[in-house]
């Protein structure tokens, strides 16, 4: 009985640890996992929206020459990792792209306005590719 015991809970450990959620891990830096399991089932297509602005939502730029954007902060990026806006707290742009000096750097983190970000989803999207790379 003792080993019957310990293994359903060794069986149901394992399950747990190899189970593969349906969405990136990155979004955990917003969003609890539930309400991450249930909207990837209930609705994927949100969920394949916010990985696409992981990836796709901000980059790494150098300063516009000529000219000095409007810096909206500061933020701490480490070396060689895609910056994660929603790990750094980053709000929503809304209507207009924001620069943010990047710290110990003379490169700025360009994150894209709403309206940007939701047109390159677009553009994506439309190129018929089956989930994210």
């Amino acid at each position: 009985m003792k080993f019957l015991f310990a293994f359903l809970i060794c069986l149901s450990a394992a399950l747990h640890t190899f189970a593969q959620a349906d969405y990136d891990e990155r979004l955990l830096d917003k969003y609890p996992a539930e309400r991450l399991e249930e909207l990837a089932q209930s609705h994927p297509e949100l969920i394949d929206y916010w990985t696409f602005l992981l990836d796709h939502s901000c980059k790494v730029v150098d300063a516009p020459v000529g000219k000095s954007p409007e810096i909206h902060g500061e933020v701490k990026l480490k070396k060689g990792v895609h910056p994660n806006t929603y790990a750094l707290g980053l709000p929503n742009p809304g209507e207009h792209a924001r620069y943010y000096s990047i710290r110990r750097s003379d490169k700025l983190l360009l994150v894209l306005s709403s309206a940007q970000a939701a047109e390159a989803y677009k553009e994506y999207s439309n190129k018929g590719v089956g989930g994210m790379p």
